[in-house]
């Protein structure tokens, strides 16, 4: 079975550029799927959306090879990436989970400190601490390799931290300013500093 990819962002512009991306990169229809919360009304409740959606996603039938989930905000996102901690080791299912923020106007150390804070508990009575790894920054955006470790240091597991300074919008609209926002977000999908950063997660 093919493993899969997984990333979890803040909001439905992130889905915009996501599905212009997917295309860019060849990725065939029932190849993704790009969730946004709450677009499916079949389910009882978020946690019944959230636990359908990611168990098909283990099915061995499943075709996909990326699942997008967007939330709304910072917050319900980091809360659904500590629900997904177990896809943070070495899996069968899952090569590699990308969390997909904002900086608004953050450092990264802030924003990996509120990671932490969110996912510890996660860990039940294993404390753990986070270490980075820069993959590669461009003007606007950056991609890093977070491990997860055990205060003593052995490796618990990895993933993927991409951030957008300040604002997926706001560096939209300052490139594309003649633009609806839509418009600006799929132009933004061709920039050469975006597709590079992107090539090293859906490729």
């Amino acid at each position: 079975m093919q493993r899969r990819k997984i990333i979890l962002c803040e909001g439905k512009n992130d889905l915009i550029l996501l599905d212009e991306l997917v295309r860019i990169f060849k990725y065939k229809e029932n190849e993704y799927k790009l969730h946004r919360q709450g677009e499916t009304l079949k389910f009882q409740s978020k946690k019944n959306e959230d636990t359908l959606l990611f168990r098909k996603l283990e099915e061995k039938s499943c075709e996909w090879k990326l699942l997008a989930k967007s939330e709304s905000g910072d917050k319900p996102t980091l809360k659904i990436f500590s629900w997904c901690r177990n896809y943070l080791f070495e899996d069968k299912i899952v090569e590699k989970i990308v969390l997909w923020l904002d900086v608004d106007r953050k450092n990264l150390e802030k924003i990996i400190a509120d990671i932490h804070n969110r996912i510890k508990d996660a860990f039940g009575k294993q404390k753990i601490v986070l270490t980075h790894e820069k993959i590669k920054e461009r003007e606007f955006i950056s991609l890093h390799k977070i491990f997860v470790k055990t205060e003593e240091g052995s490796e618990l597991g990895i993933f993927f931290l991409l951030l957008i300074s300040p604002a997926l919008e706001e560096v939209a609209k300052k490139l594309f300013p003649e633009k609806q926002e839509g418009g600006a977000i799929t132009e933004l999908s061709k920039h050469q500093d975006v597709q590079e950063i992107f090539s090293e997660i859906l490729r």
